[in-house]
């Protein structure tokens, strides 16, 4: 399936594993602690739509994660068979909400994150 978002950048990594950069919105407040300390373990939400992470707040970060790594997120999504069976990338491609443990965070606004960075 061609992507249907164009501005869906998927790098292929050795090994397989294919790479993306997504956006995550967050207030000013959140901002210095992604970017001091990092994000706070658990779920991060993401969109490979910026307009919709600034929908949610004023500021946003770009974040790179593996593809497989991602969970579609229902919460904010339809559950019907037909986004069940939709693989992670045609979901991603189309815009979808999309969540990530954060210590599978690989970097933020291109710059690479470690174990150590996700706050508890």
């Amino acid at each position: 399936m061609s992507p249907l978002d164009d501005s869906l950048d998927v790098t292929l990594l050795q090994g397989g594993d294919e790479e993306v950069v997504l956006s995550h919105g967050t207030t000013q407040e959140g901002l210095a602690g992604i970017k001091g300390t990092g994000f706070n373990a658990g779920k991060v939400f993401l969109t490979s739509r910026r307009e919709v992470a600034e929908s949610y707040a004023p500021e946003v970060v770009e974040v790179t994660v593996k593809l497989a790594d991602l969970r579609k997120d229902f919460d904010t999504e339809d559950p019907s068979v037909e986004n069940q069976e939709m693989s992670i990338r045609e979901w991603v491609e189309s815009g979808k909400s999309v969540f990530i443990e954060s210590a599978n965070i690989i970097a933020v606004d291109g710059s690479p994150v470690g174990p150590m960075v996700v706050r508890s």
